[in-house]
């Protein structure tokens, strides 16, 4: 992965991350005699654990999605016995199908030479499979009592910085949320990744995107009761030492808690795409379809509107299942005389798609991440030329990082594969 234009800013960041609401006691009793460091790279080795989710293998396309979540990971099965691995193909009937599984295996950070895993933040390496029987009203993720003891929001406020707070979320899918969440006015920088455990004290926090841009960063938390502690951070091939004794973080009673920053859906800066069926959103699209003579019959799709050229009126972007190993296509209609009318067609779309914080001929400049496809991996900024967008994003300027704006569309991260209405 690409790291950021200025990874120093990130670090200058740490001093502020040093947070703590008291003293951290040590218990050296409970210590593990094979602790994990960040200096010892060979000393961090991830325990199996188990997921229940569904798998879609294809041509290039091997993916597990956990129970209730729209979190991707990318699939090696090359650990997995023979006979698993039959019984995993005598149940596709169709490509692309999906099927439930339970897995058990560990998480691997994905890089450039990985191909298509590249683009999913993390490879999911099985060691076995077991096929399930779909659960017609529910699915959950069964997590191992081991991992669910690690689940939650943990928070602390800077002890020299009051209007500053760090909060770490940590997801039952293995996903993972840092929040630095400012109460003068500035916007919340979010940072995503993933996690697991190393021991019975110990976690490995992984983030691989910070507001949206690629950032490959490290941390090794330790836990005594229910306080997590961190006293280095590993970015690029850098180990760091953190400020004032290290990162302390304490588990937040979420009933309790009415201070909890807004990281998912909810959150005005975070607009989730839809599947739900629009007679409005079926027309335009079967309308651009017809002029393009295009049969599109079986073609699924996500949306959502958002006013794009501040008008006061909100423009509809619709993402295809039209997808390449680079992305899939965007299609932009603005709202006029009532109606939605084609505009742009953006190809190599991966979400979420980041605002930029500058406008072109009155529209709102957009961000994409462009990776795959022969493409360098990195972001690039999409400007209006005064009638459309431009359709290659992999050809626009690469972008400006303190251009982005933290406004994410389609930030649930769904693709009309997974979950899309069918035309």
């Amino acid at each position: 992965m690409k790291a950021l234009r200025n990874p120093a800013a990130l670090i200058t960041l740490l001093a502020l991350q040093a947070c703590s609401m008291m003293p951290w006691t040590d218990d050296s009793a409970h210590e593990e005699t094979n602790t994990a460091s960040l200096n010892n790279p060979t000393s961090i080795q991830p325990q199996t654990f188990s997921l229940r989710g569904q798998i879609v293998d294809g041509h290039e396309v091997s993916t597990f999605t956990p129970c209730g979540s729209n979190k991707q990971y990318w699939l090696d099965l090359a650990k997995v016995s023979r006979s698993e691995n039959e019984k995993l193909k005598q149940s596709i009937s169709f490509p692309y199908q999906p099927v439930e599984v339970k897995l058990s295996g560990y998480l691997q950070l994905s890089s450039p030479a990985d191909g298509f895993a590249a683009n999913y933040d993390a490879i999911f390496k099985a060691e076995s499979l077991n096929i399930v029987t779909p659960n017609p009203t529910s699915c959950s993720p069964a997590v191992t009592a081991e991992d669910s003891n690690w689940l939650g929001l943990y928070q602390a406020r800077s002890k020299t910085n009051t209007n500053f707070q760090v909060s770490l979320e940590l997801f039952a899918d293995h996903s993972a949320v840092t929040t630095y969440q400012y109460s003068d006015g500035q916007p919340n920088s979010i940072e995503r990744g993933f996690w697991q455990r190393l021991n019975h004290s110990q976690i490995q926090v992984m983030m691989t995107h910070h507001q949206n841009q690629p950032l490959v960063s490290e941390r090794l938390f330790s836990r005594t009761g229910t306080t997590l502690k961190a006293t280095h951070e590993k970015v690029g091939n850098m180990v760091y030492e953190m400020a004032q004794g290290g990162l302390i973080l304490f588990k937040v009673d979420q009933a309790l808690n009415k201070e909890k920053p807004v990281t998912m859906s909810g959150n005005p800066q975070r607009i989730n795409s839809s599947a739900k069926f629009d007679s409005r959103v079926d027309k335009a699209l079967r309308q651009y379809l017809s002029e393009q003579n295009i049969d599109a019959a079986g073609t699924r799709y996500r949306w959502l509107t958002y006013d794009l050229n501040h008008d006061g009126k909100n423009e509809l972007l619709v993402q295809l299942d039209w997808c390449g190993s680079g992305g899939c296509t965007l299609l932009i209609f603005e709202n006029g005389q009532k109606t939605w009318q084609f505009n742009s067609k953006v190809t190599l779309v991966n979400t979420p798609i980041n605002l930029g914080s500058e406008r072109h001929q009155q529209w709102q400049d957009l961000v994409l991440f462009v990776s795959g496809g022969g493409a360098i991996p990195n972001q690039h900024t999409l400007r209006f030329n005064g009638s459309e967008y431009p359709l290659n994003p992999s050809l626009a300027p690469i972008a400006d990082y303190d251009k982005i704006s933290p406004i994410q569309l389609f930030a649930d991260g769904l693709t009309p594969h997974q979950e899309g209405i069918t035309l």
